[in-house]
């Protein structure tokens, strides 16, 4: 269920009144981070603040007039959230300034903050963001350090960044209409495509090509995640198999088999364990009951329904068609 937020309706203070501001500084204070904040201009200020929880993710769009917002060293000891924020800049210009570096922000470019450390965000003129408050382990078990990836942005014109920053705006839509279970499926594959665009916007600046031949814990963590990306982006399609995603991503069957192993699942049982999620989260769906058990196990790269069945009803303990029976009552 989405929460909104506009200078149109806040309790307390008067629509059109001087107030505006304070209703805006006291919204993004009491649901994403303490910051000190001024206005850009001298006139009455506006916004639109509409939030969704998605699983463990606070996804908050912020459509707002010229702002200058800062995480000083005091807001963040009196604040205790330390979360990560991966932001889509939407529409507008602005960026984001460290004491030794400065973020452009630009429509269409994904950037990351950390909540435990100062910085200051500047936009120029009326801007359109949308935020992903993210906790750190999450980020962290796919991106390892994620000091690395705080002083960049990245273009989301192509490639891995344009697939995330779209499904990062349809779930932002959608999720309204999501049950628990499709909130918790839908965030995992949110935060795999979004650590999968930092890498790559990483590896475009530094040069860094080949994920297999980097050393450390850092890289195999962003290795595993950017093939789990891979693999629910292509869980449609019968034929992948270890082969093909080894491939994909210019690395050996050996290899991929090693990356796997320190994640306490193989390959195979990823991808059959995530198949059976996504089946199991439409066979829930009251707005899927049109479709039947085959056309659902068929969509999410099975091919054989009694294989499928036999697959459910090992990892559930009923088959198919008793979920949406469960589901019903």
């Amino acid at each position: 269920m989405d929460t909104n937020f506009t200078s149109r309706a806040v309790p307390g203070i008067q629509a059109g009144g001087p107030g505006q501001f304070l209703g805006y500084r006291r919204v993004v204070e009491a649901r994403i981070a303490r910051v000190e904040m001024a206005p850009r201009r001298n006139s009455e200020f506006s916004y639109e603040i509409t939030e969704q929880k998605v699983g463990p993710l606070q996804l908050v769009q912020i459509r707002s007039d010229a702002v200058t917002l800062q995480r000083s060293s005091k807001c963040i000891a009196s604040d205790p959230r330390t979360q990560y924020i991966v932001t889509l800049h939407r529409e507008g210009e602005g960026c984001i300034r460290y004491p030794d570096a400065e973020v452009p922000l630009r429509a269409g470019t994904l950037a990351m903050l950390d909540k435990a450390l100062p910085y200051e965000a500047q936009f120029h003129e009326p801007t359109v963001r949308l935020l992903v408050s993210v906790p750190r382990l999450h980020l962290e078990q796919r991106l390892g350090d994620g000091g690395r990836y705080l002083r960049r942005s990245v273009s989301s014109e192509r490639g891995i960044a344009r697939i995330a920053s779209k499904y990062l705006e349809s779930l932002f839509e959608e999720a309204p209409y999501l049950d628990e279970a499709s909130q918790h499926n839908a965030a995992a594959i949110c935060l795999d495509l979004l650590a999968a665009a930092l890498l790559a916007g990483a590896e475009d600046e530094t040069g860094e090509k080949d994920l297999a031949n980097l050393k450390g814990p850092a890289s195999s963590a962003a290795l595993l995640s950017r093939i789990r990306a891979y693999i629910r982006h292509h869980l449609c399609d019968p034929d992948l198999d270890v082969e093909g995603i080894a491939a994909a991503h210019r690395i050996s069957k050996r290899y991929l088999h090693t990356v796997f192993s320190a994640s306490g699942i193989t390959v195979g049982g990823f991808v059959r364990e995530e198949r059976m999620r996504r089946a199991y989260a439409d066979l829930v769906n009251a707005r899927l009951r049109h479709l039947s058990v085959t056309d659902i196990a068929f969509q999410h790269g099975f091919n054989d329904s009694p294989h499928f069945s036999r697959c459910f009803k090992a990892r559930y303990g009923f088959p198919p068609n008793k979920a949406r029976d469960l589901a019903r009552s």
